[in-house]
């Protein structure tokens, strides 16, 4: 032993007692041998300390390698966005100059995110060194650390290829190299391996956030909080979207769930905004205040107990269509066939599931407008079946859906002063119709097919 650590005669005296009182045979050891056996204690102490260091170090290596994987993620999540965004607003550049301007506007980010990581690491390793010197080996660990941002790289080099790919998908939807997609297929082209949050925000770049109403306006209004998982792809093209900008359209997700799992029906949708409906008002007229319909012509039929708003994206006039008041519901669907020859499909071919639907309807009107005269519930269910119906017309919920979302988020009323006839019928054959969404709320009547007023239109829908 150290004459620096050399024991003095009473420690030596403590050390012997103990030893007498374990009775280990050692009460006849000299002093020598007792400072011996002191030391060997003394070692095996300090080996004791030294392991629990290295778990310490062992410990604060893990939480730097988490800290380095967030702070990777959160800047390679920043750097992503806004790359894409800076792709998606730079359509008046070439296709190769902005490719070449984007890739190394990233690379110089990249730069910056390494040596900032870098350094960071450098700092944790030399603070853990300097205050347990000797017991970590620091190039093994900063090994691991440089493994660690080298991973980072080449997921940021992923990312930089997946950025070119989409450019060249965006700027160059007629080149030959391009894969040929057909019909309504081709949404894809919109937002090319993007996810729906994605799509989402490109949405909202086109249409304008106050015309796109998701997730985040859907619980606002109702309280329904949608799963990232459970949203489902937007189905239209970019251009398609800007053509519904034009046409003074909003996008909206519609949902077919309450929170508690039960269907969103019309009931249940009045039960939801009981007492939520902005400026205190009602939801539907009939609502008796407490959140009930019991005294409706409705309160049983199964549009209002029943259907639910398909879970889908949709896009939905704010207005009736162009001349569709003071019209019957057959002509309503002359008007529609019109609005979607002249408008919404304009100087573009009509998708074949629409060019269906307008060969059946041509084919079937004048018997129906014969049942107009003569059967007027046989009218009504030959217009309900048909698929032009089915495609742009709103069923009631959807369209109660649709106002009191857009209401619950914006504080605008849609069809004030106005009725829509939807795409339904009442259990006795009359066609429902909504609208005069006033602070009273919003009305759900039913009238024979035969029926017009000026206060009387059909607005739009379409969910592909």
């Amino acid at each position: 032993m150290n004459n620096s650590n050399k024991l003095s005669q009473e420690e030596i005296k403590a050390v012997r007692d103990s030893l007498t009182r374990l009775d280990l045979g050692f009460a006849i050891c000299t002093d020598e041998e007792i400072e011996n056996i002191a030391e060997e204690q003394m070692l095996k102490i300090k080996a004791d300390i030294q392991t629990q260091e290295q778990r310490k170090v062992e410990k604060r290596v893990a939480k730097l390698k988490t800290e380095l994987e967030i702070e990777a993620d959160k800047e390679a999540q920043k750097l992503f966005e806004a790359e894409k965004q800076r792709l998606l607003k730079s359509a008046e550049a070439t296709r190769e100059e902005q490719i070449q301007f984007s890739i190394e506007r990233m690379q110089k980010e990249l730069d910056r995110v390494i040596a900032n990581l870098q350094a960071r690491a450098d700092d944790v390793c030399q603070k853990i060194t300097t205050a347990i010197p000797g017991i970590i080996d620091v190039s093994a660990l900063k090994e691991k650390i440089d493994c660690l941002i080298q991973t980072y790289i080449t997921n940021v080099q992923k990312e930089a290829k997946r950025l070119e790919v989409l450019a060249k998908l965006k700027q160059d939807t007629d080149s030959a190299q391009v894969p040929v997609i057909t019909d309504h297929a081709k949404s894809s082209i919109l937002l090319y391996e993007w996810s729906v949050a994605e799509q989402i925000e490109v949405a909202i770049e086109i249409l304008g956030k106050e015309n796109v109403f998701g997730p985040k306006e859907i619980e606002k209004a109702l309280g329904i909080k949608v799963k990232p998982e459970q949203i489902p792809e937007i189905p239209f093209t970019r251009e398609e979207l800007e053509r519904a900008k034009e046409l003074n359209q909003f996008l909206i997700l519609r949902v077919d769930k309450a929170n508690d799992g039960k269907p969103l029906t019309i009931a249940k949708m009045n039960e939801l905004l009981k007492g939520k409906v902005k400026g205190g008002t009602r939801a539907l007229y009939d609502d008796d205040g407490s959140g009930k319909i019991d005294d409706s012509w409705y309160k049983g039929q199964d549009f209002v107990l029943k259907e639910t708003p398909k879970l889908s994206w949709a896009l939905t006039s704010k207005e009736v269509i162009p001349d569709s008041t003071s019209k019957n519901y057959l002509d309503q669907t002359t008007e529609m066939v019109n609005y979607l020859r002249n408008d919404v499909f304009k100087g573009k071919e009509i998708p074949a599931e629409f060019q269906r639907a307008i060969a059946e309807f041509e084919k079937a009107k004048d018997e129906i407008a014969m049942f107009m005269n003569n059967n007027k519930n046989k009218a009504a269910g030959e217009l309900e079946r048909l698929a032009i119906t089915k495609l742009t017309r709103q069923t009631p919920v959807e369209a109660l859906y649709d106002i009191f979302i857009y209401f619950q988020n914006k504080g605008e009323r849609l069809f004030e002063n106005m009725y829509i006839w939807t795409s339904r019928r009442a259990s006795a054959g009359k066609l429902v119709r909504v609208g005069d969404f006033d602070a009273d709320g919003a009305s759900v009547p039913r009238d024979t097919p035969d029926y017009s007023s000026g206060n009387l239109g059909v607005a739009f829908s379409r969910s592909l």
